[in-house]
């Protein structure tokens, strides 16, 4: 298994287009209809479908920012032997923004994992990435809300 959660703010142009949270919901949305390339695994040859976790647009709400989260469904792409041994792979991800003071909050998450080739473990290893997406949008609602003035590292007021 392997996780990864993304969160970083960066400044908000007025010619930005996503400067308030409706216009964050529908670029959600929308990500969640068009399905970018790495927000499901890619080789569809090989046997892709939705294993569970969870699938949708959800508010984003952290301290003075407020936008929205856009989550992938755990996909599986099966394990095979005609062509040599391929295990399987299963991921779920997430991606979103919200708007505040300080700019825009930037968030993201991957979850992912491979298993055998026989799918013996396929059971096994959907609990394990479904878990690790509730873990991981569990992080991003927990991160604080980030003052606009940040405190120093070395132990003074910034």
């Amino acid at each position: 298994m392997t996780a990864t959660v993304q969160a970083y703010i960066e400044p908000v142009s007025t010619t930005d287009e996503l400067q308030h949270p409706q216009a964050i919901r529908a670029w959600a949305e929308k990500m969640l209809k068009d399905r970018p390339q790495g927000d499901v695994p890619s080789d569809m040859a090989v046997g892709l479908f939705k294993g569970g976790g969870i699938e949708g647009v959800s508010s984003l709400k952290i301290g003075a920012f407020d936008g929205a989260l856009a989550d992938f469904a755990v996909w599986i792409r099966r394990g095979s032997w005609g062509s040599g041994y391929t295990g399987s792979y299963l991921g779920a991800s997430g991606r979103g923004q919200a708007i505040g003071k300080p700019g825009r909050l930037v968030v993201s998450y991957s979850v992912s994992g491979g298993g055998c080739w026989d799918n013996s473990d396929r059971a096994y290893l959907v609990r394990q990435v479904e878990a690790a997406q509730r873990e991981a949008k569990a992080i991003i609602a927990s991160l604080p809300g980030f003052p606009a003035k940040s405190p120093s590292l070395q132990g003074g007021d910034g």
